[in-house]
């Protein structure tokens, strides 16, 4: 049985393809029988469309997931003073994640070009003909999608509210209907990957064809620098909270835990990763088993800290590769959008997508713009899922410590 092929690298491919069609015809080398206007015009209308359909699953996912994520944070709060400990310890590490990815991106400038200027995109829609132009507004209007743009906050907001009324409630059959709801549009969302490669060539053949080389420096330069983010968060943050938090060795950590952080790698799912997780704290590290096992589902499903610095690092990249200037409150609602969206991040590969959509959309960055760094997630969605599943184990170790239910003899045992 052949072995299907892998959705990011298919992306991936797309993404190439396009950037090599895109250059083409800004150097006017791709005209077959059909000139350079006629060819943008195809690929532009697929991608606008592409971008609609988009839009039109963030608020149903967006809505349902954050009261999902609103459902878990409350059990775990309501599980005694162990899950209390444990969300406190949840949000520190998604804060620092995200302060320390907001100041990194905004110093270092990783959207400015090598003269330092931003590239000042357009919409993808507006460098299009005019009479393609205006089919695609007609549409926007028919489909009401103007209604959508910048109200991501209201969405939010309503999906919290919603979430804490349920909670308080306390009707378990309400909460497993909007479980099952959010599982099932997890997989409308899956879905429409199928046709994420023909949405992704045409957006970049489209955007490099008028932009050209100078998106390429600041797309390389932004790949590095959310690296580099990464790595500050796994070697200097969680060993320090190891170190300072529970008086427990990161070396040993790190070196024990290695197996469970290349299946997060292989795998880009928390999900799929928890049962190696949870094996290796109880049977490598000597945390017991009641505690592994009431701390880390949940974090699977909340503590999302890689997810929070690819929210934060995109959307100001974005804003700076769109010229977009941020004020301090719109910096301020991207922190809390980043922490937000990441608690509704299901632990399953290409949702994260989605969720960044949401917080792009509060800062006004078109939402094309997402799909110009699409091409690059399968490697940035592996190291942010190594991230969250550190972060899940790193926490557990930490209550577990505090609450006396560690062995230290297994943990520091090589």
């Amino acid at each position: 049985m052949k072995k299907p092929i892998d959705r990011n690298l298919l992306i991936f491919i797309s993404f190439v393809f396009g950037m090599i069609i895109g250059f083409r015809l800004l150097a006017g080398k791709l005209t077959l029988m059909i000139d350079s206007e006629t060819i943008l015009s195809v690929f532009g209308f697929i991608g606008i469309s592409y971008v609609y359909l988009f839009r039109l699953l963030i608020i149903p996912i967006t809505l349902v997931s954050v009261m999902c994520g609103v459902f878990k944070m409350q059990e775990l709060k309501n599980s005694g003073p162990i899950g209390k400990r444990t969300l406190r310890l949840y949000m520190v590490t998604t804060m620092i994640a995200i302060l320390m990815t907001l100041f990194v991106i905004i110093v270092l400038k990783p959207g400015m070009t090598l003269t330092g200027d931003s590239v000042n995109f357009g919409f993808v829609s507006t460098e299009l003909p005019t009479n393609v132009y205006r089919f695609l507004m007609l549409l926007q209007d028919k489909l009401m999608l103007k209604l959508i743009e910048r109200k991501a906050e209201y969405l939010v907001i309503t999906g919290m509210f919603l979430g804490l009324v349920l909670s308080y409630m306390n009707n378990d059959k309400m909460k497993k209907h909007f479980d099952t709801l959010n599982f099932r549009l997890l997989q409308v969302a899956d879905l429409t990957w199928l046709i994420t490669p023909l949405g992704v060539i045409s957006i970049v053949t489209v955007m490099f064809s008028f932009h050209g080389y100078e998106i390429l420096f600041p797309l390389i330069k932004y790949f590095f620098v959310v690296l580099f983010i990464y790595g500050i968060q796994i070697l200097f943050v969680y060993p320090t909270l190891l170190v300072f938090s529970a008086h427990l060795n990161p070396i040993i950590f790190l070196k024990k835990f290695r197996t469970a952080l290349k299946v997060a790698v292989r795998t880009s799912s928390s999900n799929a990763t928890l049962p190696v997780t949870m094996d290796m704290l109880e049977n490598q590290f000597g945390v017991s088993q009641e505690l592994s096992r009431k701390t880390l589902p949940v974090g699977a499903t909340i503590n999302m800290d890689g997810s929070a610095i690819l929210y934060g690092s995109a959307t100001v990249f974005l804003s700076q590769l769109y010229g977009i200037t941020l004020d301090p409150v719109t910096l301020v609602g991207i922190f809390l959008f980043s922490a937000i969206t990441s608690v509704a991040t299901s632990g399953v590969p290409y949702i994260g997508v989605f969720m960044l959509g949401i917080v792009l959309d509060y800062v006004g960055i078109p939402l094309e713009g997402l799909f110009i760094i699409v091409g690059m997630e399968r490697v940035l969605d592996m190291v942010s899922t190594l991230v969250n599943v550190a972060g899940d184990a790193v926490c557990t170790l930490i209550v577990a410590q505090e609450e006396d239910e560690i062995d230290l003899e297994i943990y520091s045992y090589l």
